[in-house]
């Protein structure tokens, strides 16, 4: 085995973290600082420069943010920007980060699986209805850090009924703005139905893109900057292999390395003419053996991660400015502004009441569940099914 000092020693450039201020510079450090004894390994670093303005495409407007006029133009801009999906992949593209993403099944129709082994498919058709343009994506990505890598799990569920409650808030909103601006009439049924119809063709592209740049803001992106903020240049620090290919051992490595590649694309057997170095860094994540040893981090989403992918760009109100028919519909995130169950929660009761029900024999005598049965109505048949099993004396 080929000695693995014929590899370079690890380059020190002039790169140094601390050499920049966070008050000139937004410093991410997605990973570890490798020992000075670590030899074919290097540090570096990127300036990544990004646009303030929301209008260029890097940033938007943050949810909620107060706005100012620009003395110099008189435009008006956000006080707060949230990095957007441009800015976002530039960062990454600088960390080194490598992902792998796949659809996965939504918790709504898990739900709904779960529900028809108790009622039967009949049951749950409306339901399903409901939920039959949900989809769901898992994202992976890693980073290397150090000798090994980092690994960071994201998720994300499109949702039909959130989608189109934002679609009918934005289309309000527009109807108010051509009152108030005295603007050309907007025809609010045609609007959410144009809008609709666009999102659900567009969802498996939206909610891949979600996924994944929820995992890449869990490598230390900040999800809202003041906009002057956001206009200093962002330092990535990155570890990157770098054997030393004027050594003539390594050059053997990489030729027998890549007859390797081609023997495993185009057939035949391996060459063993060239020596092999064995190297301890990993050249490119096994996210497989990270899941299965335990090593991936699971990213949940953020208390206020708005849509950064096109759909709706416009300020989502706060939950306790949400008309009352904008309730939290199934399988929200977040819970009823008033702090009331949700109708994820209630439709879980429901399908454990129903359960207990059938095991006390009295299943057949529990009231019907209306069309479209909104939270409240769901709570009132929670209730009566627990009066139900009390009476009868089955299981609570």
């Amino acid at each position: 085995m080929a000695d693995t000092k014929a590899l370079a020693p690890m380059e020190r450039p002039a790169f140094d973290l601390a050499k920049y201020s966070p008050d000139q510079y937004n410093v991410l450090a997605p990973v570890s600082m490798v020992g000075r004894d670590v030899d074919y390994m290097q540090v570096s670093g990127a300036l990544v420069k990004l646009d303030p303005d929301p209008n260029k495409g890097d940033c938007y407007a943050a949810p909620g943010t107060r706005w100012e006029r620009n003395e110099q133009t008189g435009e008006l801009l956000p006080i707060m920007v949230a990095p957007a999906k441009p800015g976002l992949m530039k960062l990454a593209a600088a960390m080194g980060i490598v992902w792998r993403v796949e659809q996965i099944k939504p918790r709504s129709h898990q739900l709904v699986a779960d529900m028809a082994q108790a009622v039967g498919p009949a049951g749950c058709k409306e339901l399903f209805e409901q939920v039959r343009y949900d989809v769901a994506y898992r994202a992976q990505i890693a980073v290397r850090d150090g000798l090994g890598w980092r690994f960071l799990e994201a998720t994300y569920e499109w949702e039909l009924e959130s989608q189109t409650r934002k679609v009918k808030r934005d289309a309000r909103k527009k109807v108010a703005d051509a009152i108030k601006y005295k603007k050309a009439a907007v025809d609010e049924e045609q609007y959410v139905a144009d809008r609709v119809d666009q999102i659900i063709s567009d969802r498996f592209a939206l909610a891949e893109s979600k996924a994944i740049l929820r995992a890449i803001r869990a490598t230390g992106i900040r999800q809202h900057y003041e906009r002057h903020e956001f206009g200093k240049p962002f330092v990535v620090q990155r570890v990157d292999l770098r054997p030393d290919t004027t050594d003539p051992a390594v050059r053997a490595a990489i030729a027998a390395k890549a007859v390797q590649s081609g023997s495993e694309i185009f057939g035949g057997g391996q060459s063993s003419a060239a020596p092999v170095v064995h190297v301890q860094p990993t050249e490119v994540p096994d996210f497989d053996t990270a899941e299965r040893e335990g090593k991936i981090e699971r990213v949940a989403p953020g208390p206020d991660e708005a849509l950064d992918v096109g759909v709706l760009p416009e300020a989502q109100p706060a939950s306790d400015e949400w008309p009352a028919d904008d309730a939290p519909g199934p399988w929200a995130e977040q819970p009823a502004s008033n702090g009331a169950p949700n109708r994820e929660m209630l439709l879980k009761r429901v399908y454990a009441l129903y359960a207990k029900a059938q095991q006390a024999g009295i299943a057949e005598k529990l009231p019907v569940m209306q069309r479209d049965a909104d939270a409240s109505a769901l709570a009132d048949w929670c209730a009566a099914a627990e009066e139900a099993l009390k009476t009868k004396g089955g299981p609570q």
